[in-house]
């Protein structure tokens, strides 16, 4: 059996895996500002009012 060496890595689909892991991370990110967005907008209306 033959040794596997790290250069043996299909590297298209090592960088469809790394992009795949990159759009949900940021889609996780937008899904979290956006779920934010009413507790930030009621912090700074308050804010504003006092």
């Amino acid at each position: 059996m033959k040794k596997q060496s790290i250069w043996t890595v299909d590297l298209v689909e090592l960088l469809k895996l790394w992009l795949s892991d990159l759009v949900a991370f940021f889609e996780t990110a937008l899904m979290f500002v956006v779920l934010s967005l009413p507790v930030v907008i009621s912090a700074l209306v308050l804010w504003w009012l006092m």
